[in-house]
């Protein structure tokens, strides 16, 4: 059979355990929170919020991210007004268009030898779909879907099924063909609506106090790269 071009042979087609996997972006693809995002958050505290405001530390900023969400703790623990959440969401692009994060290494490799094997690519993520381009495009790489964050439209993300639902439409897949591949919990709530497997990765710094919440939620969790790629690839007899 072909795939995008190229002549992929059943036995490799076979040699991978999903036939999709929907990756996260931040901190699972790319070493983005401890470089970009939480850098930009603790900007915005140092010039915007009050001397005495406690800000988070980056576990503590994955812990919110796990139990809570970005909009949530604005509201509730920064009372920030709708204005204000503006103005932190305008420097917080700004940050992002000036510091470009590092692929993991490995991932690329592994992303390409599970295309050659026939396998399907999507990104689900809370970052916007011109930033995820951008960053794959320094890799001479794309998925071939990315389901980035809209603030007009945020039902089209996770935590909510539209993501999978629209890829099993498009491709053609059951629920037992996807995985999901994330570090924080709106992928894996979406994943388990939708009867998706959750493998969790923890690689990323930052991990420390939220490493036994993934381990519970997911089928598999991994503390590298190469542990990833060579499970999805069945490389391994697990």
């Amino acid at each position: 059979m072909t795939h995008q071009g190229r002549w992929v042979t059943e036995k490799e087609e076979m040699s991978i355990r999903y036939k999709a996997i929907v990756i996260d972006h931040d901190d699972t693809a790319f070493d983005s929170t401890p470089s970009v995002h939480y850098p930009a958050y603790v900007r915005y505290c140092e010039e915007k919020m009050p001397k005495d405001f406690k800000m988070l530390t980056l576990e503590g900023w994955y812990e919110m991210l796990w139990h809570s969400d970005i909009s949530v703790y604005q509201k509730e623990v920064m009372k920030l007004t709708p204005e204000e959440q503006k103005i932190e969401f305008f420097m917080w692009k700004e940050f992002v268009g000036r510091f470009t994060p590092n692929m993991f290494p490995g991932f690329l490799e592994f992303l390409k030898e599970f295309r050659r094997r026939g396998g399907i690519i999507a990104v689900c993520s809370h970052s916007t779909q011109d930033d995820i381009e951008r960053n794959y495009a320094r890799y001479n790489f794309q998925p071939e879907v990315i389901y980035g964050y809209s603030r007009e439209h945020p039902e089209m993300c996770k935590p909510y099924t539209y993501p999978i639902e629209n890829l099993k439409e498009k491709y053609h897949l059951e629920a037992k063909d996807i995985a999901m591949i994330d570090d924080l919990s709106p992928g894996f709530q979406m994943a388990k609506k939708c009867g998706v497997d959750c493998i969790g990765v923890i690689y990323g710094k930052g991990h420390d106090t939220i490493k036994g919440e993934i381990a519970k939620t997911c089928k598999k969790t991994f503390d590298t790269v190469e542990g990833l790629k060579e499970y999805i690839l069945m490389n391994t007899e697990e």
